[in-house]
């Protein structure tokens, strides 16, 4: 893959996703502003690799905090399925996997109040 069909495909994947997210159209100011906002990340961008480590941890901390609120069942369907998850696929604990997981972590909220 050379880099100008790269650079192609990045920047319809970009229009789609501004104009999915914002409804902007291309043209227009906002739009553009998005655009540049958006070229700007993906070109410069300094995303530091997952710490498997402060993942793991931070599952654990979950898992107590299970336990602390009497939801012991919660927290061994936590540590079942994390050890699942992170045994699947032909490099079992990989970053992919523990990027995942921060993934889930971050987005979850309260996960001692859902049912």
């Amino acid at each position: 893959l050379n880099m100008a069909v790269f650079t192609k495909e990045v920047s319809l994947l970009t229009t789609n996703l501004i104009q999915t997210i914002t409804g902007f159209l291309p043209g227009e100011e906002n739009y553009n502003l998005c655009f540049e906002f958006c070229r700007s990340n993906i070109k410069y961008h300094r995303y530091l690799d997952v710490d498997s480590y402060k993942v793991t941890r931070s599952i654990e901390n979950l898992e107590i905090k299970f336990k602390v609120h009497s939801q012991p069942e919660k927290a061994k369907h936590l540590k079942s399925a994390t050890e699942h998850f992170l045994s699947l696929g032909s490099n079992p604990k990989s970053e992919s996997h523990y990027s995942v997981l921060l993934f889930l972590l971050c987005v979850s909220s309260s996960p001692t109040n859902a049912e």
